[in-house]
């Protein structure tokens, strides 16, 4: 039997921080900025560039599942 990686393997983060930028960025059409500045009131320092990428990956993974 094969063991599939986590869909976050390998990133810096948390997933929980991941799933909740993407889940922002779709769910209420915040921009990328914006949600760079709630992780900032949260504690999380990342960059807008960075939620990009995590948004770019995770929406093309879900898309074909």
């Amino acid at each position: 039997m094969k063991k599939s990686k986590s869909l976050y393997h390998g990133h810096r983060f948390p997933a929980g921080v991941i799933s909740c930028a993407v889940r922002w960025y779709f769910r209420f059409q915040l921009s990328l900025r914006d949600i760079e500045e709630l992780l900032f009131e949260r504690g999380v320092i990342v960059t807008y560039e960075t939620i990009r990428c995590w948004c770019d990956k995770l929406v093309r993974v879900l898309l074909i599942e």
